[in-house]
């Protein structure tokens, strides 16, 4: 578990740095069961925050344990681009329940960031809570609170300069290709919006990564990696072989990488 989700110290949801860490000592956890009979090779793969942690990984991991070799990384739904979600969802349920964990995690790496002047007055009666509610129950009360018109932000997170720059920062940058990477993206996802991903595909493509994406047609963020997983599972079992990868660069996104309320 992430520390200060799932386990003691203090929430760092969305912050790569800690994110990999506890990839990498999930691993090196493994490796000290017995009877996990774990080797020294390992892949990762994500959904929603653990893609942003999955892929992170491919530029951070092997900072922090060059002891064991990672052969790729993949996810399903990732939150990667996180400035222009954050900049779309916050006046949307999402906002609900992700807006106080970012509240609550950002400013603990990232000192002297505002936060009550973001929030509503609602949203600060209840951000403490929120933080410790599981994501389902969390989810009901959003869907509630937007039903009666009410918001957690009172201003978009990415509106704000230093907060615009924390999340830029939490964005990874394209992997190199020597890292493969796989990434499943549903096509009517309400959360991790597909046009942010669609992007993150064009920029990472042009920018020379190893990608391959399957975008799944009307499959909504729950959905994603389930749908995906088989070809998820086929694709890291060719990392483990030894395969070379297919990257589908060539084949451009369903969706415009670019806002669809734009008019840019």
């Amino acid at each position: 578990d992430y520390v200060g989700i799932g386990t003691p110290g203090p929430n760092q949801y969305l912050i790569a740095q800690a994110e990999v860490r506890d990839v990498v000592n999930s691993v090196r956890a493994a490796q000290n069961l017995e009877e996990a009979d774990a080797g020294d090779r390992y892949t990762t793969f994500g959904h929603s925050q653990g893609g942003h942690s999955a892929i992170w990984a491919g530029t951070l991991a092997a900072d922090y344990a060059s002891e064991i070799e990672l052969l790729g990384v993949a996810a399903a739904a990732p939150a990667l681009n996180l400035e222009p979600i954050a900049a779309t969802q916050w006046q949307t349920p999402v906002g609900w329940v992700i807006g106080a964990d970012l509240i609550e995690s950002y400013p603990t790496y990232y000192s002297g960031l505002p936060t009550e002047s973001l929030l509503t007055q609602t949203g600060k009666d209840v951000r403490e809570r929120l933080t410790d509610e599981c994501v389902l129950p969390a989810g009901l009360e959003a869907l509630v609170r937007d039903d009666l018109g009410q918001q957690f932000f009172s201003r978009s997170p990415a509106s704000v300069e230093s907060w615009r720059k924390a999340l830029l920062e939490q964005t990874p940058k394209p992997l190199p290709d020597t890292m493969p990477m796989f990434m499943a993206q549903g096509t009517a996802d309400k959360v991790v919006l597909p046009w942010p991903n669609a992007i993150i595909q064009d920029k990472w493509c042009k920018a020379g990564s190893d990608l391959t994406t399957l975008w799944l047609a009307g499959t909504n963020h729950l959905g994603a990696a389930e749908v995906a997983g088989p070809a998820v599972v086929e694709w890291l079992a060719q990392r483990f072989q030894g395969d070379s990868t297919n990257p589908n660069c060539d084949f451009p996104p369903p969706v415009a990488p670019k806002d669809p309320d734009s008019t840019n």
